[in-house]
């Protein structure tokens, strides 16, 4: 069993790890580390949805304030037979670049978006640590983005990242 991490655009495949975004100066054990006190600060069995949301919104609320072009929308699907949730929504969007990082401990690209400044005290970002997407990454098994930024549509899927982070080596590689 290991990860099966790939970052496609338009159609091309590019291998993804996340855990990279670090530097090299941090190993991966200092990053499964770091990764499971993540996963230890999150207790409720509403942390999975409240984390989606929370970053949809800022994403939408980024949009409007850009004047990005509309609908700002968020969509929410739960499929209790199949055991999914699903979060859509029409934000700002990432990169490729930001896709490839967003999973990694501690990544943050609010306190360096254009939106910020014009944020006030009544609408502060609700996130913006850089754990929410860690925890959504590693406190599953099965992940998957879709993001459009400029007319460029990623895809990023990983898998197994809770069995990295909390098993521990056990053949699982985040390579």
């Amino acid at each position: 069993m290991g990860y099966d991490q790939l970052a496609m655009i338009e159609g091309i495949s590019f291998p993804l790890d996340p855990l990279k975004a670090g530097g090299p100066s941090f190993d991966e054990e200092s990053r499964r580390r770091t990764v499971a006190g993540i996963l230890d600060s999150y207790h409720g069995s509403y942390d999975v949805p409240c984390e989606a949301i929370q970053n949809a919104v800022d994403a939408i609320e980024d949009a409007a304030l850009l004047k990005l072009g509309g609908p700002y929308l968020i969509e929410i699907v739960v499929n209790l037979t199949e055991n999914w949730m699903s979060f859509l929504d029409t934000g700002v969007g990432m990169t490729f670049d930001e896709v490839a990082r967003a999973f990694a401990p501690h990544v943050s690209f609010k306190n360096n978006s254009p939106a910020k400044s014009k944020r006030t005290k009544q609408n502060l970002y609700r996130g913006f640590k850089g754990i929410g997407l860690t925890f959504l990454a590693y406190g599953t098994d099965d992940i998957t983005i879709h993001s459009k930024k400029e007319d460029t549509l990623t895809k990023a899927r990983m898998q197994y990242g809770r069995a990295w982070a909390t098993v521990g080596h056990h053949g699982i590689s985040p390579t």
